[in-house]
């Protein structure tokens, strides 16, 4: 009897255990693509599906906002704007930040 209990017990705990570890991946956000640590530190590429040549490089205001963790670059206008200011080096930007 005691030895049933034990496998019992040990059996619960399994289950406890396993239902925990799915809610927890179930939870977690799925990621879009596995980049390495450079590829998201450097500007994307994009990138013609019939010739593979570059199309387009990564506009540097759509860049900043992704390295500020911004999914979309239209959540931010104030912060895109910022970044095309600082890339011109006006006067209005210097004052702004």
């Amino acid at each position: 009897a005691i030895v049933l209990a034990h496998v019992l017990a040990a059996a619960s705990v399994g289950l406890i255990s396993a239902a925990a570890a799915a809610v927890h991946y179930r939870r977690r956000k799925p990621k879009k693509e596995l980049l390495s640590k450079d590829q998201v530190i450097v500007p994307q590429l994009r990138r013609n599906e019939s010739s593979g040549r570059v199309g387009r490089l990564e506009r540097f205001s759509v860049y900043v906002a992704r390295q500020i963790g911004f999914e979309d670059a239209s959540e931010c206008p104030h912060l895109c704007k910022l970044a095309n200011e600082y890339l011109k080096k006006s006067k209005e930007c210097e004052s702004s930040l």
